[in-house]
């Protein structure tokens, strides 16, 4: 059985499991102010109106869903090419470093693979 874990920090997220849907509102808790993370995935979610981008990584054997704000400052390559936000399609393969910034998940590069 698969399990689905969302983790958006102060954010609302939806997301569709076995035909479940799923809703969760996580602090970010295990993820400390100023700390850095990266995970590669799948993106299924991204809005270049809102700067947000949401990505399913295989852990263990479930899924977890990570949505965090993309600023400008975000750098986004594919190879050594310089990329926009709106480059990024769902179902893409990202590679994404982000980490927590008060009460949010903010985006600090993507590469897209």
């Amino acid at each position: 059985m698969m399990t689905r874990m969302v983790v958006s920090a102060g954010r609302l997220v939806a997301a569709a499991a076995s035909g479940l849907m799923i809703i969760g509102l996580m602090t970010g808790a295990t993820l400390e102010k100023g700390e850095s993370r990266v995970m590669t995935g799948k993106v299924v979610a991204v809005e270049a109106g809102s700067r947000m981008i949401m990505v399913d990584a295989a852990v263990g054997t479930g899924i977890m869903t990570i949505g965090a704000e993309v600023p400008d400052k975000a750098t986004i390559t594919a190879g050594k090419v310089a990329k926009n936000l709106s480059d990024i399609k769902v179902g893409d393969t990202v590679k994404m470093k982000y980490g927590r910034e008060e009460n949010r998940l903010i985006v600090h590069s993507i590469v897209i693979q």
